[in-house]
């Protein structure tokens, strides 16, 4: 069984083209490439779906029956002090220490750092688009060498999509950095075989990137608005996606 930890109303972000909440879509997109597994015979996973922003948390029973957790994205500080942070780092913690997976995505990988000891906090500027990020051979093998079989499958470059003005801004005590960008030198981390988190979106399309940034380009600015568009036209995003949420498929199984 496995748990999706929600940090924010999906439905209070966006709703795509087709009526369909596209935040809601692609914050379940890595559950969904989870539980399909390797093919169309495979049964679905058992996802249970928490509100942690609401304070809807699991249980120490309930958590101890878990095999992965995932946490998206959310527009709130993973370093804020709210009643609900602080719970739901608790609970991270919990989980980690129970050596449960724990997959981190954007504002998951700041709030897993920030749980981990890290320095979380503002990048300085607004990364929205697609970059291409950068993999460390010697950790990818080492971690593999140490039982994280899901390593293997990490390529020596790929390209993913950003949307994030806060980041982690140092290796989590512990972790072993496993990819860097240009402007982020964590983009990607990982403890042991049981904890991997990523500070791009691997569950993003380009039309969410590009709803989501709308309401926001005069906050982004001008040159970064520029940037944005340019890497959505040049780099190959879509294939990779799915490429990575293979990576974390197989990450969350195990």
């Amino acid at each position: 069984m496995f748990l999706d930890l929600l940090a924010e109303q999906p439905l209070s972000i966006i709703t795509s083209s087709g009526g369909q909440p596209a935040a809601a879509a692609a914050g379940t997109a890595l559950s969904a490439a989870a539980a399909s597994a390797a093919g169309a015979a495979t049964p679905a996973e058992d996802w249970r779906i928490y509100f942690a922003f609401k304070g809807e948390l699991p249980s120490a029973e309930e958590l101890a029956s878990f095999r992965g957790i995932v946490i998206t994205g959310s527009v709130a500080d993973a370093f804020g002090s709210d009643p609900w942070l602080l719970k739901l780092r608790a609970t991270v913690k919990a989980a980690i220490e129970r050596r449960t997976r724990v997959l981190g995505v954007c504002f998951g990988h700041q709030l897993v750092g920030c749980t981990l000891g890290a320095r979380v906090g503002r990048a300085g500027c607004w990364e929205v688009g697609a970059r291409r990020v950068s993999v460390a051979a010697e950790a990818r093998e080492q971690l593999a060498a140490d039982g994280a079989s899901w390593a293997r499958l990490l390529p020596d470059a790929l390209c993913l999509h950003e949307f994030h003005q806060d980041q982690v801004l140092e290796v989590p005590p512990g972790a072993t950095l496993l990819a860097s960008s240009e402007r982020c030198p964590v983009e990607m981390y990982a403890v042991g075989d049981h904890v991997l988190c990523i500070q791009g979106h691997p569950e993003f399309d380009q039309e969410v990137v590009e709803q989501l940034a709308a309401p926001r380009l005069a906050a982004i600015g001008e040159g970064d608005v520029q940037r944005m568009r340019q890497s959505l036209e040049d780099l190959p995003v879509a294939q990779q996606a799915q490429q990575l949420q293979a990576i974390c498929r197989a990450f969350l199984k195990g």
